[in-house]
């Protein structure tokens, strides 16, 4: 269900693809969204998988100059240039003017291919019910080393998602870990 009308499915979806980062911890000379998984680049999969789970349009987020994205992706997706690589939200927000029309947008690192359409799908139906401002996907890992980590308050909320390098001794010690997909209501208002 979505939206509250059954087969609803991915109705005021927009989509951003965040495919900016440079990648310099991958150590390859092409952008690290542009690295192949099962003979597809990244960035394709990813998607790919945002259409086939309704969302529309997509938009991906590419750094100024010339983009191997680009040329990879054609014409089949709206583009927004982040001019300068200062974090996620300020790469979410180059989207702002080309999803006006999408009342929820989904978000996607252009760099985890490995989600499936279901759990987007998943994803989508929970953000509806709850109504939430924000819906992430997490996961637990034995290991989550390299990871952001998702803290909760003494109630279950996320109250915060610390990314490893700046993360504490007890923040280092959560398994709980930010999956790269969020789902945003009404994110286009009071973005700068």
């Amino acid at each position: 269900m979505r939206n509250g009308r059954p087969g609803d499915i991915g109705a005021g979806f927009g989509g951003v693809v965040l495919a900016a980062g440079r990648g310099s911890r991958m150590g390859a000379d092409i952008p690290k969204v542009m690295l192949k998984v099962g003979g597809t680049p990244m960035v394709r999969r990813v998607v790919e998988t945002l259409r086939d789970a309704g969302v529309s349009p997509v938009c991906v987020i590419v750094p100024a100059g010339s983009s191997p994205v680009r040329e990879l992706l054609g014409d089949t997706v709206l583009y927004a240039v982040q001019e300068r690589p200062t974090g996620t939200g300020d790469a979410t927000a180059a989207a702002r003017p080309l999803l006006t029309g999408s009342s929820r947008v989904v978000v996607a690192c252009g760099d985890s291919p490995l989600f499936s359409v279901d759990t987007v799908r998943r994803l989508m139906d929970a953000h509806c019910i709850a109504d939430a401002p924000v819906t992430l996907v997490t996961a637990h890992l034995d290991d989550p080393s390299g990871y952001g980590r998702i803290v909760r308050d003494s109630a279950g909320t996320i109250v915060s998602v610390v990314e490893e390098s700046v993360a504490n001794a007890r923040e280092k010690a959560i398994s709980e870990v930010n999956g790269g997909l969020y789902a945003f209501r009404q994110w286009l208002r009071g973005v700068p």
